[in-house]
């Protein structure tokens, strides 16, 4: 297994300079032509950019259920070659909040509490399964199985999230009753 020569790199966006690892051979980040994010808040229809800048992508997340498919590049590889445990538990996190969301729209799932097990490594494409398994005013409890590019599951991970309204940004018209 040979590793990529990895560079340091600066990248100014907007006003904010980001320093982050560079590896050649890696695809491009966010190429500019194509930048579509993969989720956008509904309400503020700003794009959510972690989810896109990880790579996540949600198949579906209706009805309390989301799929969330993720191929990861070289720099989310652990020094064992296969995708890192925090990308990993991003990704269940991720998911379990859409099939949670997928329920309220209105509504921000802030994680509280995430309890992961490994059961494999984790390599090639990787799907997550969520569901939510029950919901109150205030709170949500979700699972949620990982699976390797074989099909087989790799990890699981249950979460509680705080439901809390989405916020409009500070300058949008507010509502009159």
């Amino acid at each position: 297994l040979t590793k990529p020569a990895c560079a340091p790199s600066n990248q100014a966006t907007a006003s904010v300079t980001l320093r982050h690892w560079h590896c050649p051979n890696s695809p491009p980040r966010h190429p500019q032509t194509t930048h579509k994010p993969h989720m956008t808040s509904p309400h503020t229809k700003q794009p959510v950019f972690f989810s896109d800048f990880m790579g996540f992508d949600v198949a579906q997340a209706e009805h309390g259920q989301a799929q969330v498919h993720y191929q990861p590049r070289p720099e989310h590889l652990n020094a064992f070659g296969v995708v890192h445990g925090g990308a990993c538990m991003a990704l269940m996190d991720m998911a379990m909040a859409a099939a949670v969301r997928s329920q309220s729209p209105a509504m921000r799932a802030a994680t509280v509490q995430m309890n992961t097990q490994f059961f494999a490594p984790a390599q090639g494409t990787l799907t997550a399964h969520a569901h939510c398994l029950q919901r109150t005013a205030t709170l949500a409890f979700a699972e949620v199985t990982l699976h390797g590019a074989d099909g087989k599951p790799c990890a699981k991970a249950s979460g509680t999230f705080k439901l809390v309204r989405e916020l409009l940004p500070r300058n949008a018209a507010q509502p009159t009753a």
